[in-house]
């Protein structure tokens, strides 16, 4: 599946969904504008559990893409490894940033100093580009 940083989660809870954004694990309150503020009040209250457990996960995901990003760069030397979020999920890029890590030593000066952005296709920098950044397929193929 395809993806970006910013996919709604639709959670069913009783009779009703309640909208998620994965991003920053904030929630999208649907509400009727007739009804009671205690109402409103009583839905965030009796919801804040789900909206800590998906803001603590979101949390860990991140987390984790940071480490992976840290791990990459140290091993290859790279001056920077950055996403194409909105055509690389997180789980793709962690799958990448380990295959990445996972390539023979002999392969690292090669990429030293190099900035890598992992993306859905593998692409060379434009000759007028400012700063040449190389995009990696998140899934390629080491030879």
């Amino acid at each position: 599946a395809g993806g970006s940083y910013d996919k709604l989660l639709r959670v069913a809870i009783g009779d009703a969904y309640e909208v998620f954004r994965e991003r920053d694990a904030s929630m999208v309150l649907p509400f009727d504008k007739a009804a009671p503020g205690g109402e409103l009040f009583s839905f965030v209250v009796g919801h804040a559990t789900e909206a800590m457990v998906m803001a603590k996960a979101l949390e860990t995901a991140l987390a984790r893409v940071e480490e992976a990003k840290m791990q990459a760069r140290r091993r290859l030397k790279l001056r920077a490894i950055t996403v194409d979020a909105p055509n690389v999920t997180r789980d793709q890029f962690l799958a990448c940033a380990s295959k990445l890590v996972a390539l023979p030593k002999n392969i690292a000066p090669m990429l030293e100093g190099t900035r890598i952005r992992v993306s859905n296709k593998c692409r060379m920098p434009r000759a007028e580009a400012d700063v040449a950044i190389i995009d990696i397929a998140w899934n390629f193929v080491a030879a």
